[in-house]
């Protein structure tokens, strides 16, 4: 309500100028004043009004527009020949498109203003006729232009799993700031990482190999820059959420099987409501989250009956030192490794972090789970003059001996 006589523009002339109430007070008013605002808000829900008082401007960045600036991105770096073609290809297609638009308008407009029998203007007819002659070498430039283009574009697209790839890392990176805006990374902050993925990927002859080198070094660059920033109990939660979204992007992780995983039957259900345990080595906790898990994930619908008709088996599993690693009972060659991590969340809770350590080791590798000391080398090769390295202090540890170990052999202490 205080800003609504501005947004509304509710200006009050006088003999001295222009005012507008502002704060119960009557203020001067210019002609050329304009407010911007900026929120916080990933994505903002406006009421009506304030839409229909204000130009609103979502700067949030699309998926289809973060996969063409990545894809863009490594074109460029792989193949800069190939870019600098598309893109000149693309304004040539443009520019031939403008002329095809304006030759068609000029026609209108000659059609519009004749007068009397158009068969009767011979300046009309010769206009028609070199109007149809530059509108044919137009659309056959324009034609010959698409086709090159399109031969461009399907080459471009090997490179599309690294653009995919960039777009699913960047998206997590933006949901992961949600635990400490100290995880606050800015696009341009990630593309620096995404290139310098480029350089450190394994070369290969083939595309296919190099585009393959390309998305692990982006996966393991990537995690290895989160990690040096996050606390430790953030590291595993990070690299299981990207081993999702990567399952995910690729088709074979559905949300109904994630949600079993955040969300087990002994929080959602009461044993009470539900039917009573066959066996009585269940746990009722164990017992509701088996019902749940049979209800959200297709392959796991007859869980509590197949327990049940094989129980000597599943108790010796359940009471196993380590379930996770030891041989499934009857879904062994059928559930996937995040499967299997859902079955020992769902049975064994006590053993979930080790379960999910194996399934990133089965998704991503094993390196993806190894404890990493810091390396100050790779921290000096990725900041500059105008990207400072701060360091977090904590009681009887610093980084002071180490950084003046590194500057010697830099010869620059």
């Amino acid at each position: 309500p205080l800003l609504d006589p501005l947004l509304e523009k509710r200006v009050q002339s006088s003999s001295q100028g222009q005012t507008v109430s502002f704060a119960g007070k009557d203020c001067e008013y210019d002609e050329s004043f304009r407010l911007y605002m900026v929120s916080e808000l990933s994505s903002p829900h406006w009421p009506q009004e304030v839409w229909a008082m204000a130009s609103v401007v979502d700067f949030t960045v699309s998926n289809a527009g973060l996969d063409e600036q990545l894809l863009g991105l490594v074109v460029s770096k792989e193949r800069p020949e190939l870019e600098d073609k598309h893109l000149s290809l693309a304004a040539s297609i443009a520019a031939k498109q403008k002329t095809l638009r304006g030759v068609e308008d000029d026609l209108l407009q000659r059609l519009a203003h004749a007068d009397g029998s158009l068969l009767d203007d011979d300046t009309l007819v010769e206009a028609l006729h070199s109007a149809q002659q530059a509108a044919a070498a137009v659309v056959g430039a324009l034609t010959s232009a698409t086709e090159e283009a399109s031969r461009i574009d399907a080459t471009r697209e090997l490179y599309r799993p690294v653009a995919a790839l960039g777009r699913v890392i960047y998206l997590l990176i933006v949901d992961v700031a949600a635990l400490s805006p100290m995880y606050t990374i800015s696009l341009e902050q990630f593309l620096e990482v995404y290139e310098a993925s480029f350089r450190r990927a394994d070369k290969a002859v083939l595309v296919e190999k190099r585009v393959e080198n390309l998305v692990e070094a982006l996966r393991y660059q990537s995690t290895c820059y989160m990690h040096r920033s996050m606390f430790w109990q953030h590291r595993t939660p990070w690299t299981l959420m990207l081993a999702m979204r990567v399952e995910a992007h690729a088709g074979t992780l559905f949300q109904s099987a994630i949600e079993a995983l955040l969300h087990t039957g002994a929080e959602l259900l009461s044993i009470a409501a539900e039917r009573t345990k066959p066996l009585p080595w269940i746990p009722d906790r164990v017992w509701l989250n088996i019902i749940q898990l049979s209800r959200k994930v297709e392959v796991f619908k007859e869980l509590p009956e197949v327990i049940n008709r094989n129980d000597i088996l599943w108790k010796h599993w359940f009471e196993d030192d380590a379930p996770e690693e030891a041989r499934l009972p009857d879904y062994a060659d059928k559930c996937s490794a995040f499967e299997k991590l859902l079955l020992v969340r769902c049975l064994r809770q006590d053993r979930t972090m080790l379960s999910i350590q194996a399934y990133i080791t089965e998704t991503l590798g094993r390196r993806f789970i190894d404890s990493r000391p810091l390396d100050l080398r790779a921290v000096e090769a990725e900041s500059s003059p105008r990207t400072p390295v701060i360091a977090m202090l904590s009681g009887g540890s610093g980084p002071a001996q180490a950084i003046l170990g590194l500057a010697k052999r830099r010869d620059r202490a």
